[in-house]
Formats: C-alpha cells, structure tokens, sequence
C-alpha cells in the first residue's frame, strides 16, 4: 500500500517513518512532502491509499493540502497529528472526513492501533460502495431481461399459452397475472428520416421510450416499454390501459415538443397475454397500411371473423391515370407531385391503399420513370446511383408525404440527367446562377425566377446552390448587392438613396438596415470610414 507523510518538520517525518514501517506490514513504500504543492503533485504521481497529516504546519499548509485533494476525490484515509486540539480544528477534521485524531507525542502502539481501525473502515466503505456498483447493474439487466422478455412474448418466441408464459415470467423474476387484461400500444415515428437525421435511429427511440416511461406511472410489474426493431411498443396493465385517452396526447405533445418527433400511436382493446403476439402484428399492419397517417392516436379493434396474416386477400390492383406519363416526359414536377398527391389521398380514404397496394403502385410509377428515362437514353442504374434517392425508395410506401418526395427527388434527377448541358455539374449550375443574379442585380430576380429559365424545380435549384456555395439563393443576392453597394460608396459619388436604387433597393431604411447588418456599418459610416482611410 502506498503511504504519504506530510509535515514540514524532518524529524517528524522521520520518526513517523520508523513507527510506521513496524506497524503496517503490506507497506510498499513512503512517500513525504513538506507542502500543499508537493502534496497535489505527488498524489498524482502515486495514489496513496493513507495519509497522515501534521496540522501544524505554518500557514494550515498541511489543511489546506487535505482539503485541495478531497476536493479532488481524493476517497482514501487520513489520519490527522497535532500538538493541540482545539473546537475549530476538531470542526475542519470533521469535514475533511479524518478517520483518528491523534496528540503529539505519539506513541507507537497508538499509532498502530488509529492505522488499523482507519484502513478497517476504509476496507468496509469500499465493498459497501462496491455492492451498491453490483446492486445497480444487477438492476439494470434486470430491466433489459424483463425487456427481451416482453419482446419475446410480442414476437411469439414464447408459445401463446397463458402456462408457459407464466413459467417463463417468474423466470425472469417478472410477477404476471395470466388473468390479467393487457393494452398495446405501437408507436411510429411519421417524419422519422427528418428525426433520424437531427437525433440518429438508436438515440431517437431510446429518447421517446424513455418520455414513454415517464408517462406511464402505473404498476412498474405490468406496465412496459420497449422496443421492437424500429418501433417503440408500450404494454399497459388495465388500469393504465383506461388513462391512455388521457396521457396518450401528453406523450404526443412531449415528443413533438423535445424531439421534433410527430409520432403516431396505434392502441389495441384489452387483452389477455397469450394474445400478444398476435396483437402486435396486427397493430404492425395496420401501421403500414395507415398511409395517411391523419390522426396521432387510432384505437385498432378487432374486426368479427378477422383472418389471419396469411389469409390476407389481395385488394383490387389500382390503375394509375394514363395522363402521369406525359408529366413525366414533360418535366411538370410540381403538376406531377399534385396530380399523385390527390389520387392517393383519395385511394386511402376508399380504403383501397394498404402496404402491399402502396407497393405496387410505386413499382408502376417507377416503370413510367424507367421509360422515360429509356426514350431519353439514360441507363436506368443511374437512378439508384444517388444515395439520397435510394434512401427515400426504400421508405416511400411509409406515407404519402413520403412517397411524394420520392417522386419529386427522381423527377429532378432525370431532369437533371436529361439537360447535361447546363445541369450536369452542381458548379457549372451554380455558376450559371451566379451570372443570372450578376446581370439581374439592379432589377433584382426570384429563385422562381431562376429556376423558370433553368426549367428545374425551385427547391432543387436552391439546394444545389446551397451546396456548392454554402448559401441560398437570397442570400447570395443579397451579399452581391451590399458588395456593390460598397463599391459604389467608395468609387462613386452617388448619394446613398441613388445606390440603393442601383442595387435594387426601393425601399431606403430597408437597405440602410441589409447594409448594417453585412457590413457592421450604415453606408454614411462606411463612406465616411472609407475616405478617412
């Protein structure tokens, strides 16, 4: 064990040493310091596991240095020598955690005896501290085996026997009532790529299962959330079941509000726990086929004489309108996107657009896109060479929205492929629009404007500038009209209110304010600066 000595007198040190090393049989070895300094810096080099302190050291040096380790965790023991003892030494010992006191001269049989009991107690601390540390991860995986419990009841890795699931939940440690009603609740994220992309997929469920947990407040033996795959999936006990209607909007609110998260909440009626599994995939399906995805919380009962999922009868195949391969071949994206927006919102309301419909219908469109493409003479690879759009492919049929920028993000791409001249690098188009935005600078023009000449869609053409030149389209404009704003102050001897009229500004006190705002100064400072230097 590592032992430090601190005291400003060597004799004392010395005596302490020759005691010490008769009394403490595992020593490994002595350290001493004479100061505050030393001691920080010797702590640091060599941990001790015991210190014996002289309070009388000049200037409380030997205090001070006590209290600058505790104050840096310092959790080993500390045995404090003084030639007196008075009511404030007694008071810092006490706050300094001193396990003994000990009155100069010290007698060796003393000293032995004050180092036993300290390193006794020290020792007890330690596995106390020790089984609280096993305790709480005993805890802990105890609540993760609870949780693959739960998750192995939903997914039917446990036979749906009230017995056997009853066996195996005592197992686990877990109290469960085969008797008892259950409610489910399956809860998915409807903007989960925006979500995805600002929390990431793990931290952005572990996040609403434990706003879930908080809300939940109901018997802790019954009541579970946990995740499944992507989803997060809550089990109440009936009488939490009941005050869903009630806390149900609360969660809701809660994600939206911390995490950007519009989560949509799939609630099943009261059942028993061998139903489980079966309830679970038949809230997973109907969250599928809930395309539209209106309403943040849908109570999902059963329908009589309900099939089950391999009996699933496959609905009439939608014919898509003829009309939206002439869109597609005369680049309407916006036409497009509406025409599509509107067919499906009202499939979904004639309850004609399930999962495996959405699916079906996007093979359709992406075949339009292939011919078009294929009449155009771009290879169809090309299509899924962007990461970004075979990203969206592969979540489109989650909602409309989804599938609707699907469809916009392919049409601008083809577009793109389609006008190599002008679009086929995002450098030669930004440069193309930094010229328009040069040569408009006076009469000023929209990202409308622009994206009208370059027959691409507005929100592409704002995106592609943004990264090749780190700003928007505005923002750009703006920056080139104050630069030539400044130049006019300093080359040219029109008045403020005729430079704002060159730069396109009819409104004066707005373009006194751009300027401030770009340059730090109004253009009466600037100019005046400018001439100064």
């Amino acid at each position: 064990m590592q032992l430090m000595l601190i005291s400003h007198e060597r004799n004392t040190i010395r005596a302490l040493k020759i005691a010490l090393s008769n009394t403490i049989e595992d020593l490994v070895q002595i350290s001493s310091v004479y100061s505050r300094e030393q001691a920080a810096s010797q702590i640091k080099k060599e941990p001790a596991g015991l210190i014996v302190c002289d309070a009388d050291m000049p200037g409380n040096e030997g205090l001070e240095a006590l209290k600058e380790l505790r104050s840096q965790n310092y959790r080993g023991g500390i045995i404090l020598i003084s030639s007196s003892c008075g009511p404030e030494l007694t008071r810092q010992a006490l706050q300094l955690e001193v396990g003994d006191f000990l009155l100069k001269p010290i007698e060796e049989s003393r000293l032995k005896e004050a180092v036993k009991g300290v390193l006794a107690r020290q020792r007890k601390r330690e596995e106390e501290e020790l089984k609280k540390e096993y305790g709480d991860c005993w805890m802990e995986n105890h609540m993760a085996i609870k949780e693959l419990f739960w998750k192995d009841v939903c997914l039917g890795r446990i036979r749906s026997d009230p017995e056997v699931i009853t066996q195996k939940a005592h197992g686990c440690n877990i109290r469960l009532d085969a008797d008892a009603r259950y409610r489910m609740v399956l809860i998915t994220i409807k903007n989960v790529e925006e979500v995805q992309k600002r929390w990431g997929e793990e931290l952005c469920q572990s996040a609403i299962q434990n706003l879930a947990k908080g809300v939940v407040k109901g018997n802790v033996q019954t009541s579970q959330v946990i995740v499944i795959y992507t989803r997060v999936v809550v089990i109440l006990d009936e009488k939490e079941g009941e005050r869903f209607r009630e806390i149900g909007p609360d969660l809701v609110e809660r994600c939206r509000d911390m995490f950007g998260a519009q989560i949509l909440c799939y609630v099943s009626e009261d059942i028993f726990c061998e139903e489980m599994e079966k309830t679970y995939s038949r809230l997973l399906r109907f969250s599928k086929d809930d395309v539209l995805c209106q309403e943040s919380i849908q109570y999902v009962l059963r329908q009589g004489g309900e099939k089950v999922e391999g009996d699933r009868c496959l609905k009439e195949r939608i014919i898509l309108p003829s009309d939206w391969g002439e869109l597609i071949f005369a680049g309407q994206t916006d036409g497009l996107v509406e025409k599509i927006r509107r067919f499906l919102v009202e499939q979904a309301k004639k309850k004609r657009l399930d999962e495996m419909s959405f699916r079906i219908l996007q093979q359709d469109i992406l075949q339009m896109f292939f011919a078009c493409m294929e009449y155009r003479e771009i290879k169809a690879h090309q299509l899924f060479e962007d990461q970004e759009i075979y990203q969206h492919y592969k979540t489109a049929c989650f909602s409309i929205d989804d599938m609707c920028r699907w469809i916009r993000m392919c049409m601008e791409l083809i577009t793109r492929l389609s006008f190599p001249d002008g679009n086929s690098s995002g450098t030669e188009l930004a440069g193309r629009i930094k010229g328009m935005i040069k040569q408009n600078l006076k009469t000023g023009i929209s990202r409308k404007e622009i994206a009208g000449e370059l027959n691409l869609n507005p929100d592409y053409v704002n995106r592609i500038f943004k990264k090749e030149t780190g700003m928007t389209v505005k923002e750009y404009a703006i920056k080139k009209r104050m630069k030539q704003a400044e130049y006019l102050l300093k080359n040219s001897d029109l008045p403020v209110s005729g430079i704002a009229a060159e730069v396109g500004y009819d409104n004066f006190s707005h373009f006194i304010r751009m300027f401030r705002k770009e340059t730090g100064y109004t253009p009466k400072q600037y100019k005046k600066r400018f001439r100064e230097v």
